[in-house]
């Protein structure tokens, strides 16, 4: 054996960064994670939620499917924390939502839509003026107001029922305004 050879076997080889391996990606990479997540009424026996565990990541779409009293309008609240659950918890982007502020919260509740069964939509105002009002009340200005509205008309394939009223739309138009 030479002497280079002898002196290759004898000096290790310099250290290796380790792979970063994501043994639970469904659990690191969640947007969205309920842990453990339950929720009793007052004066109820039966809890409208329990144990819940589930992961959803960014772009992931998920349907809540159930009866009338299966506890859906439920966790959809406890998202924003509309209702407080009785156990587990809310993790938005890792962060335990149950520790927020009132700031927080108007901040968190800005950036998650909710579409209900009824559309709570205002049969007195055209399909504009029903996508532009919560605009409106959140203070954003005229223009950008206006350019917001016709994105997300165009967006739901509503923009030329802008003039309409809600009287005057399907059930699955009605429900594109609410999305909207």
């Amino acid at each position: 054996m030479s002497q280079s050879t002898a002196r290759a076997l004898q000096s290790p080889a310099p250290p290796r960064q380790a792979e970063h391996v994501d043994l639970r990606p469904d659990v690191s990479q969640a947007h969205v994670r309920f842990i453990g997540l339950g929720k009793t009424y007052p004066g109820q026996s039966q809890p409208a939620l329990q144990g819940i565990d589930l992961n959803i990541r960014r772009g992931e779409i998920f349907g809540i499917i159930g009866r009338s009293g299966a506890g859906k309008s439920s966790l959809l609240r406890v998202i924003n924390r509309l209702e407080q659950p009785t156990q587990g918890r809310v993790l938005i982007d890792q962060a335990d939502i149950a520790r927020y502020d009132e700031e927080a919260l108007v901040a968190l509740r800005r950036n998650i839509g909710m579409i209900f069964q009824h559309f709570n939509l205002m049969s007195a105002k055209t399909v504009w003026q029903n996508v532009e009002l919560p605009l409106k009340v959140a203070g954003v200005a005229k223009a950008q107001r206006q350019r917001k509205v016709r994105e997300l008309l165009q967006l739901v394939g509503l923009e030329d029922k802008h003039h309409v009223y809600p009287a005057q739309l399907s059930g699955g138009q009605k429900q594109r305004v609410g999305i909207a």
